[in-house]
């Protein structure tokens, strides 16, 4: 705890003391000094600071040290520099500005051009807390993504806006592991056309499951995330690669952390790192969690036993026409393949007009926010 004197003096009070004891007169010590008469009247009346060559002569007619008053001198200038509080506002600001404020202000989730008191309550409310000295509870959650292993402010503010827009979703039923997997079946029938990603919302809210679009902010390193409302599952993702396989890929992903329960009960305070699609995965590099989720995502964009024996056949002599009649005879879009096979042997440069752009048809049917939408929720 730091402490803060009520008051401090300037040092021409002292040194009106040191010429009150020896009886000298502000004419006296102008003389004693070599000061003209007016300096040492605004020094004593706090007119005027002291500078280092004022406390050397000062020191040598009175018998102290220069360090004495220059050091009274910093101490009234400290005192005046915090009288008005003003060190608490950059102590409050510092805890504030923790938080991605610039972002969430431009997203329109608080108003920046407030006043601090009022910018303060808006944080504390977005996270849930009456206070910002308090920290915002880890939503419990499972999430596929790229970097570091601890949540980042950006990260955690996302996760939250993720919470709020599930939170205000209607109609949507108790969450059922059945109805999801008979989903996950229904959606393997919306893999061959980009605009078929826009049922997605509804198959799976017919499962109980809340799906939020979230455009990420500024730095975020997140694909996509489940968290759990009480016994509500939700899945958001951030499209930040507009791509029809990395969008099936994250999606199927999250839905598997769903059919396990991962994140469900105890909150997370770090989120197991996973590879981007461009990343193979290996044992060491991810949780078991994570593992099986890119497994699942794996085998729902193309059976592993099918995809094996084209990569056999062709590898690596890739072509255009053979992904696409492949892709044809399977029942998949041509980007979905070659998503698959940039993340084995294919150079991730090659082929890359089939990764065709989805978000457009997403955003048609999910709640969303970002990218022009701004929905007014709490």
């Amino acid at each position: 705890m730091t402490f803060r004197p009520a008051e401090a003096f300037h040092p021409g009070e002292f040194l009106r003391d040191e010429l009150d004891v020896r009886g000298w007169s502000q004419l006296d010590f102008a003389a004693i000094t070599g000061r003209d008469t007016r300096t040492i009247n605004e020094i004593i009346k706090g007119k005027r600071s002291i500078t280092p060559e004022h406390a050397l002569v000062f020191s040598k007619a009175l018998g102290t040290t220069p360090e004495i008053w220059l050091g009274l001198e910093a101490q009234y200038r400290l005192w005046l520099a915090t009288a008005d509080n003003s060190d608490d506002d950059v102590v409050r600001r510092a805890r504030l500005y923790a938080f991605p404020i610039r972002d969430m202000s431009l997203r329109g989730w608080i108003d920046q051009t407030a006043s601090l008191a009022v910018v303060e309550k808006q944080v504390a409310s977005f996270f849930g807390v009456t206070s910002l000295e308090i920290a915002p509870d880890v939503i419990p959650h499972a999430a596929k993504k790229s970097g570091e292993r601890n949540l980042r402010p950006a990260q955690l503010a996302w996760l939250y806006r993720a919470s709020h827009l599930a939170a205000h979703q209607q109609d949507i039923g108790k969450y059922s592991e059945k109805k999801l997997r008979e989903a996950v079946t229904e959606m393997q029938a919306l893999l061959v056309s980009p605009e078929d990603v826009r049922h997605v919302p509804r198959l799976l809210a017919s499962a109980g499951v809340r799906f939020v679009a979230l455009e990420g902010l500024s730095g975020l390193k997140v694909d996509g995330v489940c968290i759990w409302i009480s016994d509500s599952p939700v899945i958001a993702m951030s499209l930040r690669f507009d791509r029809i396989d990395n969008f099936w890929f994250v999606l199927r992903h999250e839905i598997e952390h769903v059919l396990r329960g991962d994140g469900k009960g105890t909150p997370l305070s770090e989120i197991e790192p996973d590879s981007d699609l461009e990343s193979p995965v290996t044992a060491d590099n991810v949780s078991e969690q994570e593992r099986l989720a890119t497994e699942a995502a794996e085998d729902f964009c193309f059976p592993r036993e099918i995809l094996d024996m084209f990569v056999m056949n062709h590898s690596p002599l890739y072509s255009r026409t053979k992904i696409e009649a492949f892709a044809s005879i399977h029942g998949r879009h041509p980007g979905i393949v070659v998503g698959q096979l940039h993340r084995r042997d294919l150079p991730y440069k090659n082929l890359r007009r089939l990764l065709v752009n989805v978000r457009q048809f997403v955003i048609r049917t999910a709640m969303t926010d970002g990218w022009g939408h701004m929905p007014q929720v709490g």
